[in-house]
């Protein structure tokens, strides 16, 4: 019976702990900060730093580490099969810059390689403290960024 009161509060103090080190998310104070994070980890990206890029935004990023490893380790993996597919990365573009009121900014970059192209997308929310990452995500729809002429 004394085990088990242990190894529940164990498991509470466990949790409580995880869940107070996810709340601690640092913000970035201006819409700029947000433009200049979303350049930096572009960058990264295309210069095959993924470790660098996904450091730069955990502090921001409201999610797990176990949910930052994994999409660490899977974009690794698949970006390193794309390179054989689609070649060399041979630049980047921000394509889109889009809001909801002053609560919500998406920034959409595209990274394009000899034969396609991914796209990188970037959502942040602004709370009481300032500018936060909603999401982060890259795929390789970029067709769905067609604008309209």
């Amino acid at each position: 019976m004394l085990k088990n009161i242990f190894v529940f509060i164990l498991i509470f103090f466990t949790s409580f702990l995880v869940v107070s080190a996810q709340n601690k998310v640092e913000t970035l104070k201006t819409k700029e900060e947000t433009q200049k994070m979303s350049k930096d980890v572009v960058n990264l990206f295309k210069d095959s730093k993924i470790k660098e890029a996904v450091e730069k935004l955990t502090p921001y990023w409201p999610i797990s580490a176990a949910e930052i490893a994994t999409f660490k380790e899977k974009t690794e993996n698949y970006l390193n099969l794309l390179g054989n597919t689609y070649g060399a990365v041979i630049g980047t573009e921000k394509v889109q810059q889009e809001k909801i009121s002053n609560f919500a900014l998406r920034e959409t970059y595209i990274m394009l390689y000899e034969n396609s192209a991914i796209r990188l997308v970037f959502t942040y929310y602004k709370n009481k403290q300032g500018w936060t990452l909603n999401s982060f995500k890259w795929d390789e729809n970029f067709e769905e960024t067609f604008q309209k002429e």
